[in-house]
């Protein structure tokens, strides 16, 4: 509706979102909703094909976590702006056939306080 053309959209973005949101933002869940909506917290492969394993509290496929390890965390190689694969803990052989850049993390604490 942002972006879309017509009679509904203009009515949409011009009369009810400007009169409908701002009651609705000063509640306390609504305001939570939105933003675990919009920043992604809950995103979750933990039923995909390469989502194996367990390593301290990271389980294959959870959302990246902010762990550190020698003074360096995760998150650098997210920098690159390329698929990647992050491994935490053991990298098995047949990860070398995906052809993608991976990263491993040996270390298993978990320290983004987002994250659960």
């Amino acid at each position: 509706m942002a972006t879309a053309t017509g009679k509904l959209a203009e009515l949409v973005r011009v009369s009810i979102v400007p009169n409908l949101f701002p009651p609705l933002f000063r509640l306390e869940a609504v305001r939570t909703f939105a933003f675990r909506t919009v920043s992604q917290l809950s995103l979750s492969y933990r039923g995909g094909p390469l989502s194996e394993g367990v390593a301290g509290g990271v389980r294959g496929g959870d959302r990246l976590p902010w762990v550190t390890a020698d003074g360096a965390d995760n998150h650098g190689p997210l920098r690159g702006m390329t698929w990647q694969v992050h491994v935490y803990g053991a990298r098995k052989a047949d990860l070398a056939a995906l052809r993608l850049p991976t990263h491993v993390c040996r270390a298993t604490r978990q320290t983004d306080p987002l994250t659960p």
